[in-house]
């Protein structure tokens, strides 16, 4: 190494630091990752999601093979 014995003791000690601190990007990695519940949460609620537009588009084929099943949406919600 070069330069005084304080400036090596500096460099040795800034090395340990940055040995021993994460990145500025891993701490932002960490930051910004969800929580492992959350992210079960979400991923129950998007199967969820995927079930409910696979069933509607099940019901909305079902009425247009067939007009007897052709219902109006207002009446579902008045009665």
């Amino acid at each position: 190494m070069v330069g005084t014995p304080l400036t090596q003791q500096v460099l040795i000690m800034l090395s340990f630091i940055a040995d021993s601190c994460p990145t500025a990007n891993e701490r932002c990695a960490r930051l910004m990752a969800e929580d492992p519940q959350r992210e079960v949460r979400r991923a129950q609620l998007k199967k969820e999601k995927d079930t409910l537009a696979k069933a509607q588009d099940w019901l909305s084929s079902l009425s247009e093979d067939s007009p007897e099943m052709d219902v109006d949406q207002d009446e579902l919600y008045t009665a």
